[in-house]
């Protein structure tokens, strides 16, 4: 299990010391925004020492990362029923939209895809546009 453990925290660390290069913050940089050592933040984003739960907090913070707001939604989401609730859902939608009649269905798509377009979110727009263009190859 510790194993395990440092496995997942090393590729965390490692992620996050990407993330920050990304984002052009130094190890300096970093080290004085979470009050941390310079050797610390090296050595965390390396893999070679762990921190203390408030200070990954402090880096996931500068890195613009908010692990409370993260955890909020995965409370929500189960309270909701989360997400793999819905994903039977979304299995059991494709069930019954493969049995249809090709109409039914190219109604149906024709509906989502009309709904999907108007959406704010740009994912949802680009999925709206991806069931348009597989309406327009099946048309063919």
């Amino acid at each position: 299990m510790e194993c395990e453990e440092a496995a997942v925290e090393f590729k965390l660390s490692t992620k996050l010391a990407f993330l920050a290069g990304m984002m052009k913050i130094s190890q300096v940089e970093m080290a004085q925004r979470c009050g941390l050592s310079r050797i610390t933040v090296n050595r965390f984003f390396r893999g070679h020492t762990q921190i203390k739960a408030g200070d990954l907090v402090e880096v996931m913070e500068t890195l613009g990362i908010d692990l409370e707001k993260l955890v909020d939604i995965r409370i929500q989401e189960i309270m909701e029923g989360g997400p793999e609730v819905k994903e039977h859902i979304f299995n059991d939608v494709a069930r019954v939209l493969a049995g249809l009649d090709n109409q039914v269905k190219r109604t149906l798509l024709e509906q989502i895809h009309w709904w999907g377009r108007s959406a704010i979110e740009k994912s949802t727009r680009g999925a709206a546009e991806r069931i348009h263009s597989y309406l327009q190859g099946a048309q063919a």
